[in-house]
């Protein structure tokens, strides 16, 4: 293999697939990255056999091949060379690469082609699509109420669910729900859904970085999906189980309903959590006729109260939320008015967008001495 490319090419591609690198290598080709050169392009490929990531970019093909070579080494090696043309030769008698930009160069050795795993393929052709901006909007609307607790491995990942061209996700830990919908620009045959890790999620926004109107084409398999845009493929296993039935859990009577301004609840309860310094402490919320009292104290540091103007409707309602899953909820909800609607002192407490069911957090009281 010899090719010659942009260090900034070479750079990015390395970088988009490294995440996908096993820390564990069961193999000498697992622990690193493919690098397959061929018809005017130079290939990158990664995978832990969890997730899949391939991309591609221009290249001067002088001769094709392929090598893996060990991401620790090499990732941080051409991440500092200069701007400019980097030239990459691979002989064939054995697996060490060659780099040589203006008069230096090093060598690195790697494996060869045959040691990687072998990346699964996409093999069905049903498929939505989103637009980039869409897709990372779903997947920061509920990537945080995603739990972090393997004892139920089904809650550790979002579901994602398509029917028609409604499109939505839902994440949940077992004491708050995220949910957000939007409409797929190109809609799938009939209805399905699955349940993603939310690791593959979090690396995925990472990888949607391009310009402009991207579209990105989801499939899902029986058992991964796959996320593709431009030159990019981003492969992840789906997680086994059934994905709680939410819906259920959403009360349809809420006798106390209020409206605020987002940004300064959720600048009240940020101060809360200075005094509430403890990862699962209590914030009291306190709404009667046009008036919400934040609320909360810690004997050895001290207490907040902050009183904000609101719309009230019904029954005056006290409730304590965990500070921290209220600040979560308001700050992926943003700053303009929210909603908040109460099923009672101990019941759960849903909270939207003023004029907006495309997206809600329903949150569990917590009960306090």
């Amino acid at each position: 293999m010899k090719v010659a490319i942009a260090q900034a090419d070479l750079a990015r591609g390395i970088q988009l697939v490294q995440r996908a690198v096993s820390h564990r290598p069961s193999t000498p080709g697992s622990g690193g990255v493919l690098l397959e050169a061929a018809d005017g392009r130079l290939w990158f490929k990664a995978t832990d056999y969890e997730l899949a990531i391939t991309c591609s970019c221009q290249a001067a093909v002088d001769r094709a091949g392929s090598i893996v070579l060990p991401v620790r080494y090499l990732a941080d090696v051409i991440r500092k060379l200069p701007s400019g043309e980097v030239s990459i030769d691979v002989l064939a008698e054995r697996p060490v690469a060659e780099f040589a930009w203006q008069r230096s160069r090093f060598s690195l050795h790697g494996s060869t082609a045959e040691q990687f795993p072998q990346l699964p393929a996409c093999r069905s052709e049903a498929a939505f699509h989103l637009s980039q901006d869409e897709l990372k909007d779903l997947i920061r609307g509920v990537a945080f109420a995603v739990s972090d607790n393997e004892d139920r491995a089904v809650l550790t990942g979002a579901l994602l669910a398509i029917d028609g061209k409604t499109v939505e996700m839902v994440g949940t830990d077992g004491a708050r729900l995220a949910y957000a919908s939007c409409q797929a620009q190109r809609a799938a045959e009939g209805k399905t859904q699955a349940v993603i890790p939310g690791r593959a999620f979090l690396e995925l926004t990472r990888a949607l970085n391009y310009e402009g109107e991207a579209t990105v084409r989801v499939v899902l398999e029986a058992n991964q999906v796959f996320f593709q845009v431009a030159d990019l493929s981003f492969m992840s296993r789906l997680i086994e189980g059934e994905f709680p039935r939410f819906r259920s859990v959403i009360p349809t009577d809420f006798p106390s309903v209020l409206t605020v301004d987002g940004g300064a609840l959720l600048a009240a309860c940020e101060r809360a959590a200075v005094v509430a310094a403890e990862k699962a402490s209590a914030v009291q919320l306190n709404a009667d006729q046009g008036l919400l009292t934040i609320h909360t104290e810690a004997a050895d540091v001290g207490k907040v109260r902050e009183e904000l103007s609101c719309e009230f409707a019904g029954e005056p309602i006290t409730a304590a939320f965990n500070v921290r899953f209220l600040i979560e909820g308001l700050r992926t909800l943003g700053q303009g008015p929210v909603t908040l609607e109460f099923g009672g002192q101990l019941k759960p407490c849903r909270i939207t967008r003023l004029g907006d069911s495309s997206a809600y957090y329903i949150v569990l009281p917590m009960r306090v001495q």
